[in-house]
């Protein structure tokens, strides 16, 4: 074996490694959240203190209610409580029609969705263009289906799918996009396959022409074969 092919056998290696490395940081820095907890152990305990102290406050509250009943003062509480809760109803159901899915408003939507669509436009451009010219590639058909992962974990959430357990949203994850990559590996396949058909069916079509064609005329064909078989 040669020295150059050696050295090709190794930068495909190295390349190889670099590419399922590259992939692995990527994956865990896009679940890196999930190995931090929800809330910190302070904020739970300060959360639970304001609970505590707002039932006192209700309790409290209730007594004062209780004292002022039938007084004037009591009277004009009633009202503005009635108006308060009318005005609250109201604001409910605006931000209930501005809700885009679990987002507040079509803004914020669009501030998780449009990053993530880009991304899997990205990653799946990429992936068509590794099962066209990187064949043996391995790493970075890899690489680009995690990107692709990635993005249909972020779909799913966007689109409240989180009623799920966390085994099953990981499933549905990986599934969605292995059925990607897959779709991408038969959609090449196929054009592969339907550019080879058609360029055996130019090959006996020139054939043809050649055989039936003048002696004098064939040496000119020939060139012009030859000219077209050339890349671009």
């Amino acid at each position: 074996m040669g020295v150059g092919k050696v050295m090709t056998i190794q930068t495909k290696k190295v390349k190889l490694f670099f590419s399922y490395l590259i992939a692995v940081i990527c994956i865990i820095s896009f679940y890196l959240f999930e190995f931090f907890p929800d809330l910190s152990n302070d904020y739970r305990i300060a959360y639970q203190k304001h609970v505590e102290a707002k039932g006192k406050r209700a309790v409290a509250l209730k007594k004062v209610k209780k004292f002022a009943e039938g007084s004037k003062v009591y009277s004009e509480y009633l009202r503005e409580k009635l108006n308060t809760d009318k005005a609250w109803e109201a604001l409910k159901n605006v931000k209930r029609r501005d809700r885009v899915f679990g987002f507040t408003n079509i803004q914020q939507f669009m501030g998780e969705f449009g990053p993530m669509l880009g991304l899997f436009i990205y990653a799946l451009v990429n992936l068509f263009r590794s099962f066209y010219f990187e064949h043996r590639n391995i790493g970075m058909k890899f690489f680009h289906g995690l990107i692709i992962s990635v993005t249909m974990f972020n779909f799913f959430w966007m689109f409240e799918y989180s009623d799920f357990n966390k085994i099953t949203y990981y499933a549905m994850t990986l599934v969605s996009a292995a059925v990607v990559v897959l779709a991408v590996y038969l959609i090449t396949k196929y054009q592969d396959h339907y550019i080879n058909r058609l360029k055996e069916k130019v090959s006996r079509l020139a054939a043809f022409s050649f055989l039936h064609t003048k002696q004098e005329k064939k040496s000119e064909m020939l060139n012009l074969f030859r000219e077209l078989s050339k890349d671009p």
